[in-house]
């Protein structure tokens, strides 16, 4: 099983690991097939460390899963090499997110005090929303959504309280290039905020129309008027999103983006699953979409629509889901793009092509855009370079990392 963007000379894709497949499968099995899954994932490795990133990042989940059926003692002789201090990851971990916690709750204070609102998403979000076998989840930071009119006024609320830029660059060097976010650390309370002004990659105010919709769909918590809870539709683009993130592809991430796509699809109610075609075409997602689904359907976990009695009047889903045809439109345009993307650069073309529209005099802006089109035709010529001489079969090896393949001419 894979994942698949084009480009415009084949195609990049990442594919699941056996013991992703198992894993995913184990997180979201029947109660009787957890032994035969567990046996199976711990036969493919001779120890712990052996695992997979994926299933390192999950375990705690899965042992908190298998105490709360009863069945970890029973299960632990399967465990290979050093295994000792499996037993205890989901404490572990548990404690570990309420120190995460009560930073996003001091945080909570600090932004409604202020008048700011504010969302938290991904996975502090899933806890304070779900909790429940989220709490016992692998969170390494706060991944906050503010609007984007007070993205400004966020970022000098969380500088005056003692957060600082993670990233080197200056303030004003991630303004230029557009980021859609921010990262700033404490260093007395030790926890990173991932600041958001918008959910997707945005080059120069590209997705603000989307995201004041996603806006306009989140309700408005009962802790605080100002803390808001995206509806579960938009949560499904914003993993979606990040299942297809390049980044998340080479770090091995994106896997616990899938298993948010499906625990999130299973909690959605008729009303939303209808809605869900129209959102998906909107932010562009519809093929990602089916992708996923493709990945679901392969692992035979259980979703909402295949119980149609149930759905029987949610016409519009079940139409999209029989007549669907995953060919992209406009496949040159969206291809150029893709390929822009993935090297870096589409953002700034975009964003200096706007600017000198606004004030064609701005020196500065041609000096900064000459950098970047150095930058990028030698990065172009290198990896042209390095893909010719790595074809094999119409296939070469990864133009990023480890995890990542380019398919040539497919």
């Amino acid at each position: 099983m894979q994942l698949i963007q084009k480009t415009p000379i084949g195609k990049i894709l990442v594919k699941l690991d056996s013991q992703e497949c198992l894993m995913l499968k184990l997180l979201m099995c029947h109660e009787n097939e957890i032994k035969q899954l567990w046996k199976s994932l711990w036969a493919t490795v001779a120890d712990y460390e052996d695992l997979h990133f994926f299933c390192k990042d999950f375990m705690p989940t899965v042992i908190a899963r298998l105490n709360r059926h009863e069945l970890l003692d029973e299960l632990m002789p399967f465990i290979n090499g050093n295994s000792h201090f499996i037993r205890g990851l989901s404490k572990f971990f548990w404690l570990k997110n309420q120190i995460i916690l009560r930073e996003a709750r001091q945080v909570s204070v600090l932004f409604s005090n202020t008048g700011i609102d504010f969302s938290f998403f991904k996975g502090v979000g899933r806890m304070l929303e779900v909790g429940g076998s989220d709490l016992y989840r692998i969170s390494r930071d706060i991944d906050l959504l503010v609007p984007w009119d007070q993205f400004d006024q966020s970022i000098e609320l969380l500088l005056k309280n003692g957060w600082k830029f993670k990233d080197k660059v200056s303030r004003g060097e991630m303004l230029i290039i557009g980021s859609k976010s921010f990262t700033l650390y404490h260093d007395i309370h030790k926890v990173d905020i991932d600041l958001h002004r918008s959910l997707f990659d945005d080059s120069f105010n590209k997705n603000l129309p989307l995201m004041k919709k996603i806006w306009g769909r989140a309700k408005a918590s009962d802790d605080s008027k100002h803390l808001f809870i995206l509806s579960r539709r938009d949560q499904i683009l914003v993993a979606i999103e990040n299942a297809f993130s390049l980044f998340n592809w080479e770090t091995s991430q994106f896997c616990k983006y899938i298993y948010d796509i499906t625990k999130i699809l299973q909690e959605m109610n008729d009303d939303d699953l209808k809605e869900l075609p129209k959102d998906l075409d909107g932010a562009k997602q519809t093929t990602h979409f089916f992708q996923i689904l493709s990945i679901l359907k392969y692992l035979e976990i259980n979703l909402p629509w295949q119980n149609l009695p149930k759905y029987q009047d949610n016409t519009d889903l079940v139409n999209f889901l029989a007549n669907f045809n995953p060919i992209c439109k406009n496949a040159i345009v969206f291809q150029g793009k893709v390929a822009l993307n993935l090297i870096g650069y589409y953002n700034t073309i975009e964003l200096f092509w706007t600017t000198i529209k606004k004030n064609p005099l701005r020196l500065l802006t041609y000096f900064y855009f000459l950098i970047k089109v150095v930058k990028l035709i030698n990065r172009l010529l290198k990896k042209i370079y390095c893909s010719i001489f790595l074809i094999e079969k119409q296939t070469a090896k990864s133009i990023f990392k480890n995890r990542i393949r380019l398919q040539l001419f497919s």
